[in-house]
């Protein structure tokens, strides 16, 4: 007969806090009311972000960095294979602690060679997002049985750099999560720890366990429970920073205009305005990832591989979807890039003119407004990165910083040129590979095995 003692519950953690977005956030419902991806909201009307969501990406991410600890992390999250346990952890639904602002912003797929809008379809694309700033309610609980009690201390530790990553900013949640969307930190953290293994305190804790709410403050509680907590909290703060991307960042300016419109124009007074957070002017990961994808297929294409390899070797590190749907996730990420409130916004008049005549045609006037200077930093992460890869995108920020690459839109009249500090001038040390600046030596490692991948492409066709 089975031992009842081996399904009893051992240990129960509360863990609450907030989930605070530093970037918007996109959690698509499926449906195409308002944009092609619509917020998921609730019957009031919020946005918020399911467990499924958050569960989903901490378990990505944990078994990304855990590579020794698959075992337990099954056991933790709930294995897929006939007889494994159910998951230990429940997620809470986030749910805003007060009411969101919601943006909408666009995509376009682009043509390798040309950079304009692609004609297939579907090509042009808009979303919703809900805004930066904002803040969810977080709420997480694992229930530990006495039938695995032998992988406790794995289970809590993982446990721990799950609270530890999340309060790091290092896990990003929702669609576009690559491209500079999704990402979340887990702040004012409180923690509470139920141990029914001890004899002495386990008639109160029970009693404590079975009246439990979570509007309640955690600090009411015994003094039992709220000091196991802090304990356990004490062990999430000892945790290491297990971020394992390559970090790159490159500070920039706007060297004179930029221009990457708003869609939901809030003033009347124009027809167009440059995408903007609280009058701070941004440029999305979405452009940058754009921008940069596209030179690197140049740049390759122009060294002599043919448009197929060029385009297979980019789609090594930004993912694609093939003719069967199969997808490869992107290993690069790019951040959204906030001025550092030193932009200012003009109006400007512009007309439009008929290609045939040259003149202005009839009433074709219209207003945009358009950022002017600023300063940014452009923050891309690559996951698994390759020394080929790395000397490939050290080209194409080189072409950014001297002036080479324009971004946003209007580019051909002058508008999106962030170049480095020192202005169209390119000083290697001002990029930044995980907080060490770029050096001469690592530079040529980089472009020799870029040279070796593009010479080993080029013996596959036979060419010499």
């Amino acid at each position: 007969m089975e031992n009842r003692d081996t399904n009893s519950i051992e240990k129960v953690i509360y863990i609450k806090g907030k989930l605070k977005l530093l970037s918007p956030l996109l959690v698509g419902n499926g449906e195409k009311e308002f944009t092609n991806n619509d917020l998921i909201k609730d019957t009031n009307g919020n946005s918020f972000i399911p467990g499924t969501s958050i569960a989903g990406s901490v378990r990505n991410h944990i078994k990304e960095i855990l590579n020794e600890m698959q075992e337990s992390i099954d056991i933790l999250f709930g294995g897929e294979k006939a007889g494994s346990n159910q998951s230990l952890l429940y997620f809470y639904d986030s749910t805003l602690t007060k009411k969101g602002t919601i943006s909408m912003r666009d995509g376009i797929a682009v043509n390798n060679f040309t950079k304009v809008a692609d004609t297939k379809e579907y090509a042009k694309y808009d979303y919703q997002i809900l805004e930066r700033d904002n803040e969810f309610d977080f709420r997480l609980e694992l229930c530990l049985r006495n039938s695995l009690k032998a992988k406790e201390k794995d289970i809590l530790k993982i446990l721990s750099i799950i609270i530890s990553e999340l309060g790091k900013g290092n896990i990003y949640v929702g669609a576009k999560k690559n491209r500079g969307l999704g990402d979340i930190k887990l702040i004012d953290t409180e923690i509470l720890k139920f141990d029914f293994d001890k004899s002495e305190t386990k008639e109160n804790l029970l009693k404590e366990f079975l009246e439990f709410s979570w509007d309640e403050e955690f600090s009411k509680v015994s003094k039992e429970a709220f000091e196991s907590g802090n304990e356990f909290m004490d062990l999430v703060k000892k945790c290491e920073n297990m971020n394992i991307n390559t970090h790159i960042k490159v500070p920039l300016k706007v060297r004179d205009t930029i221009f990457i419109r708003n869609y939901i124009v809030k003033s009347t007074d124009v027809d167009a305005e440059q995408l903007n957070y609280n009058g701070r002017l941004i440029i999305p990961g979405t452009t940058w990832a754009g921008a940069i994808r596209h030179r690197m297929f140049i740049i390759l294409y122009d060294l002599g591989l043919t448009e197929k390899q060029a385009k297979e070797k980019i789609e090594e590190l930004f993912g694609h979807i093939n003719k069967n749907k199969k997808a490869k996730a992107s290993r690069i990420r790019f951040r959204d890039s906030i001025d550092s409130n030193k932009s200012k916004f003009i109006n400007i008049s512009r007309t439009k003119i008929d290609r045939f005549t040259g003149g202005a045609c009839s009433k074709a006037l219209f207003e945009e407004r358009v950022a002017v200077n600023g300063d940014i930093s452009l923050d891309i992460y690559i996951k698994d990165q390759k020394q080929w890869e790395m000397g490939l995108l050290i080209l194409s920020i080189y072409d950014l910083m001297s002036g080479m690459l324009a971004i946003g839109g209007e580019a051909s009249v002058g508008r999106g040129l962030v170049v480095a500090e020192d202005d169209f001038f390119i000083k290697k040390e001002l990029i930044l590979i995980d907080g060490q600046p770029l050096c001469k030596k690592d530079e040529e490692k980089y472009f020799k095995a870029l040279k070796e991948e593009i010479g080993s492409c080029k013996s596959a066709l036979g060419v010499f």
